[in-house]
């Protein structure tokens, strides 16, 4: 339904802003995942 999709998204995005988070954190020491 629309409503599994949503939530399914909301959950890509916030795994997505973690992800960003950990990167840059992990940027600033000369590691990365890709």
């Amino acid at each position: 339904t629309i409503l599994n999709f949503r939530r399914l998204l909301e959950k890509h995005e916030l795994a997505t802003g973690i992800l960003g988070v950990i990167n840059g954190y992990l940027g600033d020491r000369g590691f990365a995942f890709s």
